[in-house]
C-alpha cells in the first residue's frame, strides 16, 4: 500500500488579510485630555450630568495626520451606557467628532494637558473636521446631524457655534431616517436610554470624490442586539474647511442640556483599507506556498511510483 502524504497549505494570517485596519483603539481613557467635568473611573470616561463635558485624544503626531484616500471609509465607534439620570430629548447635545489639529512639524496645535475646567483652548481655533451631533433621547425631533467644523471657535466640543451642516440632506428627522426602504423606523413615542443596557454609536466618513464626503451613523442597543436608529447623508460640492482629508484628533462630549451621565467603555477608529503586508510577510507567504507545492509534488510522485 502506498503511503498517502497529507499536505497542509498554510495561508497568510488573518491579520495580513484583514478587511480593515485599526487606526486607533482604546478601552482605557486615562491618557485622554479632559475639559470641564468628565472623570475617569476604572479606565472608563464618565460625563457629569447637566454640565458641558469634553474629552479628546490624538492618534497621530503633529504633521503626521492620517490622510483618508478616495474610496476609503473611516469608522469611528463608541460603546457606552447611561451611568445615571436619563437621556434628554435635545438636539445637538451629544458629540462624536473626528478632527484635524492642522499641526505641522514646526507648529504644534495639540494640547498637552487637561483643559483646566473648560472645553476651550486657543489652539482649537485652528481645528477642522467632521462631527456627529446627536439627540440621544429623541421624541419626534431631530435625531442627528452631520456637521463640519466651519468656524474658528476655541471650544473642542460642547458648543454648536463652530459647526455647520456638511450637507443639506444631512439633518435626520423622525419617524423614518436614512433611505426609507432600508433604514429602520423609530419606535412610536419617545425612547429613553437607561443604565441596564449598553449602546454603540458607529459614525462613518467616506471620501467619495475630490468634492464629496458621504456620512452615516447607526445607534444600537448592544445588549438586545437591536438598532435604535440609523441615517445616511452626502456632502457635495465641498471645499476648504468643509472638505477635510487629514485627521489626528478624536473628541467626544455632551452639553449641559443632558441631565444624564454617560459612561464610555471604549472608542475605536478603523479604516476600510486592508493593511499592506510588509515584504517579509509576502516572502513568508510565498515560501509557505512553495513548500506546500513541493509537498504536493512528492505526494503525487509517491502515488505513481
Amino acid at each position: 500500500m502506498k503511503k498517502i502524504i497529507t499536505v497542509g497549505l498554510i495561508l497568510l494570517s488573518t491579520s495580513m488579510l484583514s478587511a480593515q485596519s485599526t487606526v486607533y483603539s482604546t478601552t482605557d481613557f486615562s491618557g485622554w485630555f479632559l475639559g470641564t467635568k468628565p472623570t475617569i473611573a476604572g479606565g472608563d470616561l464618565v460625563t457629569t450630568a447637566s454640565t458641558t463635558n469634553a474629552a479628546l485624544t490624538y492618534f497621530a503626531t503633529p504633521g503626521n495626520q492620517y490622510v483618508i484616500s478616495l474610496g476609503e471609509t473611516l469608522t469611528l465607534s463608541a460603546n457606552f451606557t447611561l451611568a445615571s439620570g436619563s437621556s434628554v430629548s435635545s438636539s445637538r447635545t451629544f458629540y462624536l467628532t473626528l478632527q484635524n489639529s492642522n499641526s505641522t512639524s514646526s507648529t504644534n496645535n495639540q494640547v498637552t494637558s487637561n483643559l483646566a475646567g473648560s472645553t476651550a483652548n486657543s489652539a482649537f481655533a485652528n481645528y477642522t473636521g467632521y462631527g456627529l451631533l446627536l439627540n440621544p433621547g429623541p421624541s419626534n425631533a431631530s435625531a442627528g446631524q452631520f456637521d463640519y467644523r466651519s468656524g474658528t471657535n476655541t471650544n473642542i466640543v460642547g458648543s454648536t457655534t463652530p459647526w455647520a451642516l456638511s450637507a443639506g440632506s444631512a439633518v435626520v428627522t423622525y419617524p423614518t431616517v436614512g433611505t426609507p426602504a432600508t433604514s429602520p423606523t423609530i419606535p412610536s413615542g419617545s425612547f429613553t436610554l437607561d443604565s441596564s443596557h449598553n449602546y454603540n454609536i458607529t459614525y462613518t466618513i467616506t471620501a467619495t470624490s475630490a468634492t464629496q464626503m458621504d456620512f452615516s451613523y447607526t445607534m444600537s442597543n448592544t445588549t438586545t442586539s437591536s438598532t435604535i436608529f440609523a441615517a445616511t447623508g452626502s456632502g457635495t460640492g465641498l471645499s476648504g474647511a468643509s472638505y477635510v482629508t487629514g485627521f489626528d484628533t478624536i473628541a467626544i462630549g455632551t452639553t449641559s442640556a443632558q441631565t444624564g451621565s454617560y459612561k464610555f467603555f471604549d472608542v475605536s477608529l478603523t479604516s476600510s483599507l486592508a493593511p499592506v503586508p510588509e515584504p517579509a510577510s509576502y516572502a513568508m507567504g510565498f515560501g509557505l506556498i512553495v513548500l506546500a507545492l513541493a509537498g504536493y509534488r512528492r505526494w503525487a510522485k509517491a502515488r505513481t511510483a
